[in-house]
């Protein structure tokens, strides 16, 4: 029998540049897919404690901040459209909604 063997090294050569080519294809199909991607679902921060936390400005709809502490957060500007703030410690807390004239 005469097989021809290929020498050790470049079997490994080969798997290397195999396996960078399927991580870099992997990747670029994960960022192709993902780039846009929205949340489905609102933020859940329930049951937290969130001491002084600034949340102002930001997009806080749907988000559900049942039984949590609140205290001295900033939500000035955030918009709290459909947000479940039952039960939620909010002494101190900036709820102002500011703007322009």
């Amino acid at each position: 029998m005469n097989f021809r063997q290929k020498p050790t090294s470049h079997i490994l050569i080969s798997f290397v540049f195999s396996l960078i080519l399927y991580i870099t294809a992997t990747g670029a199909i994960i960022g192709l897919t993902f780039t846009e991607a929205k949340p489905t679902l609102a933020d859940e921060y329930n049951k937290q404690i969130l001491v002084g936390v600034d949340f102002s400005d930001r997009d806080l709809t749907n988000d559900s901040f049942t039984k949590s502490i609140l205290r001295q957060s900033n939500f000035s500007n955030a918009d709290l459209s459909g947000v479940s703030l039952f039960g939620a410690h909010l002494e101190g807390a900036n709820l102002v909604k500011n703007s322009i004239v």
